[in-house]
């Protein structure tokens, strides 16, 4: 009911403020949370717990259920992916980071920096390129058939691409690899979020790589391949707007990009040549 002269009553107009100013926070902590870096999560009193770390971890627990269920549905041996999947995420983990320091040796300090991966600091081609070489060699002394070999190789590189895209978010926090200014992403502190795009592209690979290894009778190793020749490209056309020096009109990463798209393309190519060769069925 209104008070005389059409005024609110105090308790009513209290009740007011309290829920505007509710309203402005929650707006404040949701702009922090899912726009703006925040590379720190929370403080506690052993120490500080960061946005990478978590969602790498996060990311990495994801993977491996993920293989774990392609594998069973594959009717392929599940007995020691969990054994593979640490070897491959340790070794990832340090080609990415030496890379780092290779890349940006101005970062380097000490060699004990090469495991604080909490404060971020990771070179992915790097941690790709040594993840599957240490895949495919702890994979080729499990199994002698070659098939069998590039089967595994599909079910690992399609269960990455779902925890990499989680990683990348939590690259997005940390402030890493950023993107160049740009007022139409103001909610994004200004620049653009290419670690958000390239989250949304894995994932997509991802989901898109599940369909084909769970329903299509592809050979064996050639959606590894595919998956990483299309990572390579959209990878390359992302990293347009990478905010870094230019080298004859082509950021680093996208002359790596280009690299890794040829050498997927060749290797897609010795897959079907293989097969073409009845490699897979004489071994």
């Amino acid at each position: 009911m209104l008070h005389p002269g059409g005024l609110l009553p105090p308790s009513v107009k209290c009740l007011s403020i309290r829920y505007d100013d509710t309203v402005k926070h929650l707006k404040k902590i949701a702009n922090m949370v899912w726009l703006n870096p925040h590379p720190i999560l929370f403080e506690t009193s052993i120490g500080s717990i960061y946005a990478h770390g978590v969602l790498f971890a996060i990311g990495a627990e994801i993977s491996t259920l993920l293989l774990f269920n392609f594998l069973k549905r594959l009717k392929i041996d599940t007995s020691w992916c969990f054994e593979l999947v640490l070897a491959v995420f340790f070794a990832g983990l340090l080609g990415a980071r030496i890379g780092y320091f290779i890349s940006y040796p101005n970062q380097y300090i000490s060699p004990l920096q090469l495991f604080a991966i909490w404060e971020g600091g990771l070179v992915s081609y790097f941690g790709i390129l040594t993840g599957i070489w240490v895949a495919y060699k702890l994979i080729s002394k499990k199994y002698k058939k070659i098939s069998e070999r590039y089967r595994y190789l599909d079910c690992l590189v399609v269960a990455t691409c779902f925890g990499w895209a989680i990683g990348r978010i939590g690259n997005y926090y940390a402030g890493e690899s950023f993107g160049i200014q740009s007022s139409f992403f103001q909610s994004f502190y200004g620049r653009v979020p290419i670690q958000l795009f390239e989250a949304l592209s894995t994932l997509l690979i991802g989901i898109i790589g599940k369909f084909y290894l769970l329903n299509k009778n592809l050979i064996p190793g050639a959606l590894t391949f595919i998956i990483l020749a299309s990572y390579s490209f959209l990878r390359f056309i992302i990293d347009i707007w990478r905010d870094e020096i230019l080298i004859h009109g082509l950021h680093v990463s996208q002359y790596v990009s280009l690299v890794l798209l040829i050498i997927s393309l060749i290797g897609h190519h010795f897959i079907y040549a293989q097969n073409r060769h009845n490699v897979f069925t004489s071994k």
